[in-house]
């Protein structure tokens, strides 16, 4: 009898487990392949707002002279009429030029803020919707890097190498008076040229990051043209950042 209640007590126990729901197991979490395409979308908002920017710049009058104190007439080395403002600008046309060059400085920097926690959010290897975003974002780089460059230098070399109107027929204190505005131009412009490139390298930072490991992550065709992409920015950025020559490297 004392047999059968234990069976029957096991028995029991037996049923109510084999009753009793299991606990659904954990599924994993697709990847989502959001976050490549945030910084794609970033940095093309960047590219347009500092395009915007540039372009304020490069149709400024180059190279700049201060008025009213135009080019003299090389045929005759005399001063050209005064109703002659070709290739000239006031000291005027310096508070645009600084605005933007600001204006690029504040939209880089605040492009990082946003762009840093999602790069470090991403895992790797990247879904296949991540690296067909990689390689555009890469040319978007380049692209708003070769400009920033060919802008900022056409303006530095414009100011630090633009030829003095002078003519010997000018008196000594008109060409001090004329050199002292040019390097003022220049003093004018330096802190603001040099917050734009002091903001790149800690901008490209994360995506050259991004981009690497890739490479070491992807298969295909993919990585060989992520690594090349990644050369190619980090020549220009490179330059802009530590300039050993050209216009950028004479004055920063």
């Amino acid at each position: 009898m004392q047999f059968f209640t234990l069976a029957l007590s096991a028995l029991t126990l037996s049923s109510t487990a084999l009753a009793a729901p299991t606990a659904p197991q954990q599924q994993p979490t697709p990847r989502s392949d959001s976050a490549v395409s945030s910084i794609l979308s970033l940095v093309g908002g960047v590219k347009s707002t500092v395009e915007q920017e540039l372009l304020t710049i490069s149709t400024s009058p180059f190279p700049l002279y201060p008025s009213p104190f135009p080019r003299a007439n090389p045929s005759t080395n005399s001063p050209p009429p005064a109703t002659l403002t070709t290739n000239t600008v006031t000291h005027e046309a310096l508070p645009a030029l600084s605005s933007a060059l600001s204006g690029i400085s504040t939209e880089l920097h605040s492009a990082l803020t946003t762009l840093v926690p999602l790069v470090t959010g991403i895992a790797f290897p990247l879904a296949d919707g991540e690296l067909q975003d990689v390689p555009a974002l890469l040319t978007d780089v380049k692209s708003l890097l070769a400009e920033i460059e060919g802008t900022v230098e056409k303006l530095v070399e414009s100011v630090a190498d633009g030829e003095l109107p002078f003519t010997l027929n000018w008196d000594c204190r008109m060409l001090m008076l004329m050199m002292a505005v040019l390097v003022d131009v220049l003093a004018t412009l330096k802190p603001e040229i040099k917050a734009v490139l002091d903001v790149v390298g800690p901008l490209v930072a994360p995506i050259v990051s991004l981009a690497e490991n890739v490479v070491v992550t992807a298969t295909g065709d993919v990585a060989g043209v992520v690594k090349a992409a990644v050369e190619d920015v980090e020549g220009i950025a490179g330059g802009l950042v530590k300039p050993v020559g050209g216009a950028l490297g004479k004055v920063l």
